[in-house]
């Protein structure tokens, strides 16, 4: 059996690392032309089960590069003050438990040790099937590729998905989410108590908004060195760390209903995201993150 996946996201690429590691022939086409591109994202937490799939899919040190437990959940008022503090316990199941990456991160994590597998610049326009059971994969650059199983893996706005299943529509949740990434500094870190610096953080806001602080620390530093000697050896192993983009950082999104912000908060970039963020009563002198992106959530 041959199975092609249409896209290189993270649902498409464990699948494929759990095919190969199971002995089936795999191919993955990805349409970003290299693994430089498509290095965008902020936190992004991985549930039990995803973390129990990514464990039982990678090999044993690709899993440990990437991933970094809170040791607390805060809940904090707009003005970041805390009205409660759970400390998670030390030692948990690494397993069975929630997990906090970087997209990016996870994405190089993803790639490393697949260039066999992975075919990029390849963009999916549709699909031929055949009398015989073979599917036929066609993309933009005018190559193809045949296997048994085609598996659509291409995201929300799937191409494969308005083929086979062309009735299905995409319905919008009706919600608005601004993110952003802050550099991780001295100066920063000073803004932040240690349960926020270690934890990941609920911000329930005014006039509806909810938010997110967690801060997104990895095992190198800004010239991409081992922090820590004990890692060294795995960093020194992981290829990927060439290609990442990720260097410690503050992520914080503010979310609410789409009639919350201003008409076309979709379309904005940078300084005036900031300038919608903080129409909302805000702390004092706080200065404001970047860079930013907004978001619709679709469901």
């Amino acid at each position: 059996m041959h199975v092609l996946i249409i896209g290189g996201g993270t649902g498409g690429m464990c699948l494929a690392h759990g095919l190969r590691k199971a002995g089936v022939s795999v191919a993955a086409y990805e349409r970003y032309g290299s693994r430089r591109d498509g290095l965008y994202g902020y936190r992004v937490g991985i549930d039990p089960t995803g973390n129990r799939a990514l464990k039982e899919c990678l090999p044993p040190d690709l899993f440990d590069t990437f991933a970094r437990d809170p040791r607390h959940f805060n809940v904090l008022t707009q003005s970041l003050r805390t009205t409660a503090t759970f400390e998670l316990p030390e030692g948990r199941d690494e397993i069975n438990s929630e997990r906090s990456v970087s997209r990016s991160t996870l994405r190089q994590v993803l790639f490393t040790g697949m260039d066999e597998v992975v075919h990029h610049g390849k963009e999916f326009t549709h699909y031929e099937q055949h009398p015989d059971g073979t599917v036929t994969a066609h993309f933009a650059d005018g190559t193809t590729a045949t296997g048994d199983v085609l598996v659509a893996a291409d995201g929300t706005r799937s191409a494969v998905r308005r083929q086979y299943l062309p009735h299905a529509k995409i319905k919008d949740a009706g919600i608005t989410a601004i993110a952003t990434k802050t550099a991780f500094t001295p100066e920063t870190r000073a803004l932040l108590s240690d349960e926020v610096l270690n934890g990941l953080s609920l911000i329930f806001g005014t006039k509806g908004m909810i938010g997110m602080l967690h801060v997104m620390e990895f095992k190198w530093d800004e010239q991409g060195k081992p922090k820590n000697p004990a890692d060294t050896a795995l960093l020194d192993s992981w290829s990927g760390l060439r290609f990442d983009n990720t260097r410690d950082y503050i992520n914080l999104s503010i979310w609410s209903a789409d009639d919350h912000f201003p008409e076309g908060t979709h379309h904005r970039r940078g300084k005036q995201l900031v300038d919608i963020a903080l129409e909302s009563p805000s702390p004092p002198g706080r200065p404001p993150p970047s860079p930013c992106s907004a978001t619709p959530s679709t469901r």
